[in-house]
């Protein structure tokens, strides 16, 4: 149950620090941290939902990989 409330959470938070100003890296940490959240949230979840641990592991993985986006993209 913990797996479903972190998750709720660092939507939200995902969802707020969209519209604050960070300094570069600071989004990155951002990414970073939660992506790490995300995914070992969600990898403790597929035993019991497997497809929604599953959706929320490769969206921490997603959130991983695009913490470093903006430096190959510029």
């Amino acid at each position: 149950m913990w797996q479903a409330w972190t998750l709720v959470i660092l939507g939200f938070w995902l969802f707020l620090s969209a519209f604050l100003s960070f300094p570069a890296m600071g989004n990155l940490w951002n990414d970073l941290i939660a992506g790490v959240l995300v995914g070992i949230a969600g990898l403790d979840m597929s035993e019991t939902k497997p497809w929604q641990g599953w959706t929320s592991s490769i969206l921490g993985l997603w959130l991983i990989a695009t913490a470093f986006a903006p430096k190959y993209i510029s």
